[in-house]
């Protein structure tokens, strides 16, 4: 995040119907990552790239300008994920997408207990 940023911002909650499962209806929240990943996330790292790297829009993204993308692996998440076309895509944008766990707290973050953060294992 950059709090210079004067751009729009994104909140989005989430409710299912409870027989949702039963009726094997497709969660909402499958749409609401489909939404994020291409409306928010995409046009984001290709800003960054084209602003702060000068990548020209369309031209191949080189190594050093690989973006690892994080998400907490809901299985909804995983779902969108996991599809092939979403595969080449980010293989082709070079995103890599890693997971931690569903249920993962604030203090229990895998980025936040990384060797990067060592103010928080000296707490």
């Amino acid at each position: 995040m950059d709090p210079r940023n004067c751009n729009v911002g994104y909140v989005a909650l989430i409710r299912g119907k409870p027989d949702d499962a039963m009726l094997k209806v497709e969660s909402p929240e499958k749409d609401v990552f489909r939404y994020y990943r291409k409306n928010v996330l995409l046009p984001w790292i290709t800003e960054i790239r084209r602003t702060v790297h000068k990548l020209s829009e369309g031209a191949p993204v080189p190594d050093e300008l690989s973006a690892v993308s994080w998400l907490d692996g809901g299985m909804p998440q995983l779902a969108v994920v996991v599809r092939e076309e979403m595969q080449d895509a980010d293989k082709l944008l070079k995103i890599c997408t890693c997971k931690h766990a569903a249920a993962a707290t604030g203090t229990q973050q895998p980025c936040d207990l990384c060797a990067a953060f060592r103010t928080m294992k000296d707490c």
